[in-house]
């Protein structure tokens, strides 16, 4: 049994771990309204981000295809973001892309 629980654990700390993220911008007064609810736009957007009990798939080709379980997208708000330096974001961006890419190439399983 607590195989199965090192498992789902581990399995949500990847599916966390590389779940897609979106910034959300909005202007002042969808800032305002929404405020109205005692939420900021991402707190309203979260729900629908949120695939649990689906099933999703993601094709590369035609015979290659990942099914990913309760699949999910976090919502930020642009606002809890400093602004950056381009130059600096894509060399932060290559980095995480390299650390992350698989050791695989999905053309020569099609």
């Amino acid at each position: 049994m607590e195989t199965s629980n090192t498992n789902n654990n581990f399995l949500d700390y990847i599916s966390k771990l590389f779940t897609p993220s979106c910034i959300v911008y909005s202007t002042e007064e969808v800032k305002r309204i929404i405020q109205k609810n005692n939420l900021s736009p991402a707190e309203f957007l979260r729900p629908f981000g949120n695939f649990s009990g689906y099933n999703i798939n993601f094709s590369f080709g035609e015979r290659f295809t990942i099914n990913i379980k309760n699949f999910r997208i976090d919502f930020h708000d642009s606002d809890k973001f400093k602004t950056y330096n381009s130059s600096l974001f894509n060399e932060a961006l290559d980095l995480v892309v390299a650390y992350n890419t698989p050791d695989w190439d999905y053309k020569q399983v099609i």
